[in-house]
C-alpha cells in the first residue's frame, strides 16, 4: 500500500489539510486546478451573486464538463492513433511487397547472360580454330 502523503492547501481563503495516497507534486497540481477554476468563476460577477450552495453546484459542474471535454478529446485522439497505426501497418506491408519486388528484379537482372550462349562460345574459340573453317 501506498504512503499516505499530506498537504496543506489554500482554497476559497481558508486553509485544508488535503491528505491522499498520491505524489505531493500531482496533488498541488490538483488543488492549483482547483483553486484557478475558482478564481475564474469568481470573476464571473453573476457567479458572486450566487448562495454558496448554488456556487459549490457550479464549481462541481465546471470540473465535471472540463473531465468530459478530456474523455471526449481522449477518445478522437485514440482514434485518430488507431488510424495511423493502419496507415502505418499497411505503409509496411506496401514497403515489404516492393523490397521483396527490388530484390527479385535485382535477382534477374543478375542472372540475364551478356551474351547468348552461340556468341560466347564462339568469343572463347583461339583464333587458329576460326581460320581453319574459312
Amino acid at each position: 500500500m501506498s504512503e499516505k502523503v499530506s498537504i496543506e492547501v489554500t482554497l476559497d481563503g481558508k486553509s485544508y489539510l488535503l491528505t491522499g495516497e498520491e505524489s505531493r507534486e500531482y496533488m498541488m497540481k490538483v488543488a492549483d486546478y482547483v483553486s484557478l477554476k475558482e478564481q475564474a468563476l469568481d470573476g464571473e460577477d453573476n457567479f458572486r451573486e450566487l448562495s454558496g450552495r448554488l456556487r459549490e453546484y457550479l464549481m462541481r459542474f465546471s470540473i465535471a464538463d472540463d473531465y468530459f471535454k478530456a474523455l471526449e478529446e481522449i477518445t478522437e485522439l485514440k482514434s485518430v492513433i488507431g488510424k495511423k497505426d493502419e496507415e502505418i501497418y499497411a505503409l509496411k506491408h506496401e514497403l515489404a511487397k516492393t523490397q521483396t519486388n527490388l530484390s527479385q528484379i535485382k535477382h534477374k537482372a543478375f542472372d540475364i547472360p551478356v551474351f547468348d550462349k552461340k556468341a560466347e562460345s564462339e568469343c572463347s574459340k583461339p583464333q587458329n580454330e576460326e581460320n581453319k573453317h574459312e
